[in-house]
């Protein structure tokens, strides 16, 4: 401690706080620009989600409820590609609906939309599996706008909905064999807490409809309940969740990528805790201490 201009305390206590944000900022990339694949444990809930969607068969038809946005769609997106694609393979027909007035919008980024020439994240999975929009599944749009609409929605489907999205009429299609929720071989919420409990009260509750839902963090535990008793029977949380299922389906995407920069980030503050301390107790402490001693 003689040499105080010099020792490596004094280095860490004055280190500027600038280069941990750049250094933050640098840590969080790279795992994205260049992946590393750290590996992952895998949770009950994601085992339990995945198990249901390994289920379906080309007999069956899937309500996919997108209650979330854009804002939502960056935490879910991972384990929505991993679901779309396991449906799409399984050879299910799917009827898809938004609670959020963004879901529009955000669909085709995700499905594409061939008569605009938009190309979406799963084009490539549908063209591989010939799944077609009319044929193997239907977008009704917007029609989820609160609780009262789910109802309706639930007990009187084809006198509430009678054209998709786009304005072709629904009958003769696929949907003439869906006549209430019991018809529907599983439901898929993506949940930001919108309509999602309605979804379970009038439709899962009340026609013993399976049932999963893909949560945004700050919705897990809401969402546990339901699984807990016994309405839904698994949830996939966040990107955490997106993530496991990317690993458990051999798809390493976005999730898996998101994952090694949360756990370098997660070990680079650990780091900086830790230095942090030594300089306090070896330099900052002394400082004060000698300060106070000249007084």
């Amino acid at each position: 401690m003689k040499n105080e201009g010099s020792n490596i305390y004094k280095f860490l206590s004055e280190f500027k706080v600038t280069y941990i944000y750049l250094l933050i900022f640098i840590l969080t990339l790279a795992p994205i620009l260049f992946p590393i694949g750290i590996p992952i444990t895998t949770t009950q809930d994601t085992k339990d989600y995945y198990a249901e969607l390994k289920t379906l068969g080309p007999d069956d038809i899937v309500l996919v409820s997108w209650n979330i946005g854009f804002d939502a769609l960056m935490e879910l997106k991972a384990g929505a590609y991993v679901s779309m694609r396991a449906i799409i393979a399984s050879g299910a027909k799917m009827v898809h609906v938004f609670g959020h007035p963004e879901g529009p919008g955000m669909f085709p980024l995700i499905f594409g939309d061939p008569n605009k020439g938009t190309v979406g994240e799963l084009s490539k999975t549908m063209e591989d599996h010939d799944y077609t929009e009319g044929d193997d599944y239907i977008v009704l749009g917007y029609i989820m706008l609160n609780e009262a609409s789910v109802v309706s929605i639930a007990r009187d489907f084809h006198n509430y909905v009678i054209v998709d999205w786009k304005g072709a009429p629904i009958s003769g299609t696929f949907l003439d064999e869906i006549e209430d929720p019991a018809d529907l071989a599983m439901i898929i919420d993506f949940s930001a807490g919108f309509f999602s409990e309605a979804i379970v009260r009038h439709m899962a509750m009340d026609f013993d409809t399976p049932m999963i839902i893909s949560s945004i963090g700050v919705s897990i535990a809401q969402n546990k309940l339901f699984v807990d008793a016994g309405y839904v029977s698994a949830i996939l949380g966040s990107t955490r969740g997106g993530a496991e299922i990317e690993f458990l389906a051999g798809q390493p995407g976005i999730g898996l990528q998101a994952m090694d920069s949360f756990t370098i980030i997660h070990y680079f503050y650990i780091l900086v805790l830790i230095l942090g301390n030594l300089a306090y107790f070896g330099y900052e402490r002394h400082r004060d201490m000698r300060r106070t001693a000249l007084r």
